[in-house]
């Protein structure tokens, strides 16, 4: 048998993930019920899944145009495929994952794509909704910051963490419509900086890190998570797009509000879907952002392009939650 049976278990993304991998990323959890239990089984092996024709649901491209991942829907499920690097199948439910990595991929690599790129995927499939965000823990709620790679969403995370605001996650922010609101939920703790903005936020006194992957010299900055007992879903009080103004003569940070449409089109752009030909699952999508558009304030942050603004950008945000 390739495939060994999971023996670890862990709470990402709101789902309970049973692994034949250790990943130290996340908090293990006792193995209560055991993998029958588990929303998402994942397990490894040499031999990949058969090949099969399927229909492209997904493909991104890294800068110089060459793949980053080709995902197609299958009979039997969804390839996630990362060419050179390593290719996830799940079958039709997203419960059962397996991984098949090329011989020089690093463990820490193919930790990194499942948690940061197929996981938030699969809650999707599952009938989750996420946003491709970095947050942080501000009173009793949370505050989100979307945008385009590149735009600060980690470090601006960051700079909210050093002042004592905890940053909760910084890739993917699980979201759960109740009565009363909205609610997120992050989907593991972690903050990944390049070494730079490590070293100007944290100093020496950022703790262990570890390289995320092998292909990337951003570095894994460990968080605290929240302790045992505490509510693991939080009010959702703000979203915050990002825009980074290279070249501009802006001076300091200065947000924008945004039409009812505006927002709307801002969360969608930044949610993770993976099957556009999915109906119930666009319209899932639509009728969770429209009701977070019209009960949470989603502005637009305009930040010079300075490490030095970050405080002035902490303090804004902070005004204008308190003041909403």
């Amino acid at each position: 048998m390739n495939q060994p049976m999971p023996a670890n278990h862990y709470r990402v993304c709101g789902l309970q993930l049973a692994s034949a991998i250790p990943f130290p990323e996340l908090r293990a959890l006792p193995d209560a019920g055991g993998s029958a239990a588990a929303d998402i089984e994942f397990t490894s092996s040499k031999i990949p899944a058969p090949l099969q024709r399927g229909a492209l649901v997904m493909t991104t491209e890294q800068a110089d145009g060459t793949p980053w991942l080709v995902c197609t829907r299958t009979d039997a499920g969804y390839r996630f495929d990362f060419p050179g690097y390593a290719d996830f199948f799940a079958d039709r439910s997203g419960r059962r994952v397996t991984c098949t990595a090329h011989a020089d991929t690093p463990p820490e690599t193919v930790r990194h794509l499942f948690l940061d790129q197929v996981l938030p995927l699969l809650h999707n499939l599952r009938g989750g909704e996420a946003l491709h965000a970095s947050a942080v823990r501000v009173g009793g709620g949370i505050c989100a910051f979307i945008g385009k790679s590149g735009q600060g969403k980690s470090t601006l995370a960051a700079a909210f963490q050093q002042a004592g605001n905890a940053a909760v996650c910084d890739d993917c922010l699980v979201l759960h419509a109740e009565a009363g609101g909205v609610r997120a939920e992050a989907a593991y703790p972690g903050l990944r900086l390049w070494e730079d903005s490590r070293d100007m936020l944290f100093g020496d006194a950022a703790g262990g890190h570890s390289l995320v992957s092998h292909y990337s010299a951003k570095l894994r900055i460990p968080t605290q998570e929240l302790p045992e007992g505490e509510p693991g879903l939080l009010p959702l009080l703000g979203v915050y797009s990002l825009r980074r103004e290279e070249g501009s003569p802006l001076q300091a940070p200065a947000l924008e509000r945004l039409s009812m449409r505006d927002a709307l089109m801002e969360l969608i752009e930044y949610a993770f879907r993976l099957d556009l030909a999915d109906r119930d699952m666009i319209l899932r999508q639509l009728t969770l952002f429209e009701r977070i558009a019209r009960a949470v304030p989603v502005r637009r942050l305009r930040m010079p392009d300075a490490m030095a603004a970050l405080p002035a950008a902490r303090d804004l945000v902070l005004r204008d939650l308190d003041h909403d």
